[in-house]
C-alpha cells in the first residue's frame, strides 16, 4: 500500500499541469529543474551526513533522494507557486514561507518522519531553513532569467549572441 502512494505522489500532481498555461510551464521550468538540482544536491548531503535516512523508495536509488516528493508534489508544486505568486516577491516568499512551514512543522513530524523517512542529524528547524534557501535562490535565478529572456525577446532574436564591430558605431548617420 506504501508504494502504492508513492506512485500516485509521484504521478497525481502531473494532472494538475494541464490546467496551466504551456507557456507559464515554458517560463518557470528552469527555476524549478534548479530547485529540484539543489533538492537532490541536499539529499546527497543528507544522506552523507547522516541528517535523514529514507525508509521508504520506489526506484533503487530512492534510498539517497525521495524520488516520489521531489519529482512529483515539489516539482508540481514549485510550478504552481511560481505561477501564482511570483508577480509580486513578498507573496512568492510569504507562499514558500507557509508551506515550508506546513512540511517542516506540520506534515513532516506528525506524517512523514518515521513513514518515509527518520530525521536523524538535522531538525525540523534546519529543514525548513534548507528548503526557504532553495526557494530564496530560486526567485532570484527566476528574476535574472526573466532578464536575460525580457531582453533577448525584445529584440527579437532569441538566444542568438552576436558579436559586432568594436570599431563601427551602433547608432545610424554616425562614422
Amino acid at each position: 500500500m506504501t508504494k502504492l502512494l508513492l506512485w500516485a505522489g509521484l504521478i497525481v500532481p502531473w494532472f494538475s499541469l494541464f490546467f496551466m498555461k504551456r507557456q507559464d510551464v515554458k517560463r518557470f521550468m528552469p527555476a524549478t529543474l534548479l530547485a529540484m538540482l539543489i533538492m537532490a544536491m541536499i539529499s546527497e548531503a543528507a544522506y552523507t551526513f547522516n541528517w535523514w535516512v529514507i525508509q521508504e523508495y520506489i526506484v533503487p536509488w530512492g534510498y539517497i533522494t525521495l524520488t516520489s516528493l521531489l519529482f512529483g508534489p515539489f516539482l508540481v508544486g514549485s510550478l504552481w507557486i511560481f505561477r501564482l505568486s511570483y508577480h509580486k516577491w513578498w507573496l512568492f516568499f510569504l507562499t514558500n514561507l507557509i508551506i515550508d512551514s506546513i512540511f517542516a512543522f506540520g506534515l513532516s513530524p506528525w506524517f512523514l518522519d518515521g513513514w518515509l523517512y527518520t530525521m536523524r542529524r538535522i531538525n525540523n528547524a534546519g529543514a525548513f531553513l534548507l528548503m526557504f534557501g532553495t526557494a530564496i535562490v530560486i526567485y532570484l535565478y527566476q528574476r535574472w532569467q526573466d532578464e536575460v529572456m525580457v531582453g533577448a525577446s525584445s529584440e527579437n532574436r532569441g538566444l542568438e549572441f552576436t558579436v559586432g564591430n568594436p570599431f563601427r558605431s551602433r547608432e545610424k548617420g554616425k562614422s
